[in-house]
């Protein structure tokens, strides 16, 4: 029989994402196997979360949430590193041995966790961090290299490298190439939960259903062009029962989001498409599984994204 480990996680803000599901999703599988598991994580909202986060099926521990998100509209990364290295020390500091610590997001926390604990250090990379960040010049990139530098030294001192996916692999090949292939991981889904949904063939309104965070790089309003478009294309019988639902995770206290939101919904208003637009903001398990099950299909507007 294999001997239970003990896991940490380190994860910026368990908010409402297709990162938190890969961390949450993994903890518990780990749990379940056997294994004892702590989140550690610089914000938990329970207004804004996945159910798991905060029913008290996992160990979350909060660190750092009086730390600032962001200075002055400004500043998000650093903020964000500060926030998620501040956790990442705490959970070093206290006096329980981890076998094995789950990095992701955040590679500047590899550091402390490497130097100041005896884990095995695991780096799960969603897509490299510098090919996040806006491409400009001046100051701006002044401001950004210390964050990319650090980035790809911290990867290199991690044990384990996954990725989600081949796309993000060949990237990070390209982006970090004296750090050697990643592995490959795709995030898991749980199928039992999602069998059981209903078939919403039968229903009147025909339902197009887009699910990311509000961020302009999902590109949802390429969604809502292509509904415009679908407009004038179709009968008027058919496009009257035509819905786009756009669903997605969005945190109160962070501009951006909002923002997109916003000019999604002027978007709407000037393509004469308002009417049947509907915004669903963080929906909980229950509401995806209800979204999913009812819509016609599901459409994916990001360009080169790096999806599991």
């Amino acid at each position: 029989m294999r001997r239970a480990l003990r896991i940490g996680f380190v994860h910026p803000q368990l908010g409402v994402g297709g990162a938190e599901r890969l961390v949450l999703d993994a903890a518990t599988c780990l749990q379940q196997a056997g294994h004892r598991v702590t989140i550690v994580t610089s914000r938990l909202d329970r207004d804004h979360c996945f159910a798991a986060a905060c029913d008290g099926s996992i160990e979350v521990r909060v660190c750092g949430d009086f730390l600032p998100l962001q200075i002055a509209g400004r500043l998000l990364a650093p903020c964000n590193i500060g926030r998620t290295c501040y956790a990442a020390l705490r959970l070093a500091l206290t006096r329980e041995h981890f076998d094995v610590i789950f990095a992701d997001l955040v590679s500047q926390s590899i550091p402390i966790l490497r130097l100041m604990t005896p884990a095995k250090i695991i780096f799960y990379c969603h897509f490299p961090d510098r090919l996040l960040a806006a491409q400009r010049g001046g100051l701006y990139r002044w401001y950004r290299a210390p964050i990319d530098w650090s980035e790809r030294v911290a990867i290199g001192m991690a044990h384990l490298v996954l990725v989600n996916s081949r796309f993000t692999a060949s990237e990070m090949k390209r982006t970090f190439p004296r750090l050697g292939a990643p592995r490959l991981l795709y995030p898991g889904v749980e199928v039992a939960g999602f069998g059981q949904n209903g078939d919403g063939a039968g229903e009147d309104t025909i339902t197009m259903l887009s699910i990311g965070r509000f961020d302009p790089r999902k590109n949802v309003r390429l969604a809502i062009e292509a509904l415009a478009a679908l407009d004038h294309a179709l009968p008027l019988a058919i496009a009257s029962r035509v819905r786009l639902v756009i669903a997605g995770g969005l945190d109160p206290r962070a501009v951006e989001p909002a923002r997109t939101r916003r000019e999604l919904e002027a978007l709407a208003q000037r393509r004469g498409v308002a009417a049947q637009v509907v915004f669903r903001t963080s929906p909980d398990d229950g509401e995806l599984r209800e979204l999913l099950s009812r819509c016609r299909c599901v459409v994916y507007t990001p360009e080169y994204e790096h999806f599991g």
